[in-house]
């Protein structure tokens, strides 16, 4: 078993061999590595201070409310910022699609991918008030969640 400090070691190694593969293409890509809230918090602190940043992609980390917040914080912090993907994470549980949706109205992302994660009919409502009022994002993924036929009315 990991100890927390352990696992912080590891994913400070993961994150930096990331950030210097990624440093020419301006793309950071740290998937299915299942990092959760705290290895978020710890990534999105590090790419705080990069801001030649234009896509986040954490797909399949078990990202849920902690590292939410983590992500707004990036993204409202750092407009070069324009695309996110979050496919495969929990952002539908607790209050993590509300969070996200606020700071999405602070932020320059015109691209977010939100597939499978857990986002119910209750949500569409949620989604499409943060719709509304998002002048910039142009491209919305919300595929393999259970929006329904509520959630899909609201949006």
């Amino acid at each position: 078993f990991f100890t927390s400090s352990t696992m912080a070691t590891k994913i400070e190694q993961l994150i930096n061999d990331v950030i210097s593969a990624s440093e020419s293409s301006n793309v950071i890509e740290l998937c299915d590595q299942y990092i959760k809230d705290d290895g978020c918090q710890i990534i999105c602190d590090k790419l705080l201070t990069i801001d030649s940043i234009h896509t986040v992609d954490l797909r399949g980390n078990d990202i849920a409310e902690k590292g939410t917040k983590a992500i707004v914080n990036l993204i409202t912090n750092n407009q070069n910022i324009s695309t996110l993907k979050l496919e495969w994470n929990l952002i539908g549980s607790q209050n993590s699609l509300s969070l996200l949706c606020d700071g999405l109205l602070l932020s320059n992302i015109c691209h977010l991918d939100l597939r499978n994660n857990k986002i119910d009919g209750r949500d569409g409502k949620i989604i499409s008030n943060m719709l509304i009022n998002n002048k910039i994002l142009y491209h919305l993924d919300l595929r393999w969640n259970n929006l329904g036929l509520n959630g899909g009315e609201y949006i």
